[in-house]
C-alpha cells in the first residue's frame, strides 16, 4: 500500500497537481522488461486499485513509487514534486513518532534500518529473525544489522523448502 497524503487543510483546486503522476516509466532487470512506458495520473482524494495478475509489474511500480528502486526511464512525482526515498522514510518515521501509526516498511537497504527499529528478516518465504535490532544483531553474533542480515541469509539459505522431495 502506498498512501500519498496532503495536509487536511489543503483542498485540491481545479489546477492542482495530481497526488501521484507516473509518466512514461519503463524498468527492466536483466533481460526482463517489468514496466513498459507506464503512465498514470491519480487526482487528490481518489482511491485507485492497481489490478493485475502475478508478474504484471505491480510490485515493481510500487517499488519505483516508494523509491526502493531508482527510476530508469520516466518520471514519478507526488503533488508535483520528485521526492527522494530518504524523504519518504523520514516522513513515515515522523508519522510513527508523532501520530502513533504502525508501519511495515519493506526494503533490501540495510542503511534504512535504525537501532531503535524492530526488524523481521524474510528470505525464501520464511521469517529468519524477528525482534528489536540489537537482539537480532546479538542473535546472529554480528557487529551490526548489515552483518547480521548477510549471515542470516547465507546461513539459512538452504531450508526444507529447498530440499528435494
Amino acid at each position: 500500500m502506498v498512501v500519498v497524503e496532503r495536509h487536511p487543510e489543503a483542498q485540491p483546486s481545479a489546477g492542482s497537481s495530481p497526488a501521484l503522476a507516473i509518466e512514461g516509466v519503463s524498468h527492466h532487470y536483466g533481460p526482463r522488461q517489468a514496466l513498459v512506458d507506464v503512465s498514470l495520473s491519480i487526482p487528490p482524494a481518489t482511491f485507485v486499485v492497481l489490478l493485475g495478475l502475478n508478474a504484471a509489474g505491480k510490485s515493481m511500480l510500487f517499488s519505483l513509487v516508494t523509491r526502493l528502486f531508482a527510476t530508469q526511464r520516466g518520471q514519478i512525482r507526488i503533488f508535483g514534486h520528485d521526492i527522494a526515498r530518504a524523504h519518504i522514510l523520514s516522513h513515515v518515521r515522523s508519522l510513527v513518532a508523532d501520530e502513533g501509526v504502525s508501519v511495515l516498511w519493506a526494503t533490501h537497504l540495510v542503511d534504512e534500518v535504525s537501532e531503535a527499529d524492530t526488524v523481521a528478516v524474510l528470505n525464501r518465504g520464511r521469517i529468519l529473525a524477528h525482534g528489536p535490532v540489537p537482539g537480532v544483531v546479538a542473535g546472529a553474533h554480528a557487529k551490526d544489522i548489515g552483518s547480521a542480515f548477510a549471515w542470516l541469509i547465507e546461513s539459512k539459505a538452504i531450508g526444507p523448502r529447498d530440499k528435494p522431495a
